[in-house]
């Protein structure tokens, strides 16, 4: 019990260490680099934490645009997850745990149904075997569909 509270003290004091150190201005970054965060919105504090945890400009925007905060797409992303195979899973109603687990047996989360009833309608009619055959494609098998329901 002792070494747990040692290691949580250390942690801890590393992680308060680690932010104190991070810059809150656009100090250590060139004028490209300033242009590239603030064109995605970003303002300096917070692209120098993106930037201090291992994340350029594209990646930390495809994780905010994902409505992750930089300690998610830390964790998310050590889980080898890409920010937009992330945002499915939690959009489907996955947590981290959960989405490895399911990912694990090979498992793939069902998209959500406000987001299949938002798709538009096609404005004229289409081939209707074209059609099954396109849908076939793109779909995948429902033995490899999942809900968070289902993975447990």
């Amino acid at each position: 019990m002792k070494k747990f509270i040692s290691v949580a003290c250390l942690t801890a004091l590393l992680a308060i260490t680690g932010c104190a150190s991070i810059p809150d201005d656009w100090s250590g970054m060139s004028e490209s680099e300033i242009s590239s965060w603030r064109g995605q919105g970003f303002a300096a504090e917070e692209a120098q934490t993106w930037k201090a945890s291992g994340f350029d400009v594209q990646d930390a925007t495809a994780w905010k645009d994902g409505d992750f905060d930089v300690e998610e797409a830390v964790e998310w992303g050590e889980m080898k997850f890409s920010a937009t195979e992330a945002k499915t899973w939690r959009g489907a109603g996955f947590d981290l745990d959960d989405a490895v687990d399911s990912r694990d047996k090979g498992l793939a989360p069902v998209q959500p149904e406000k987001e299949a009833e938002s798709q538009p309608e096609p404005a004229a009619p289409v081939d209707a075997e074209a059609e099954a055959a396109s849908a076939q494609e793109e779909v995948p098998a429902a033995e490899d569909a999942v809900s968070p329901e289902q993975a447990m």
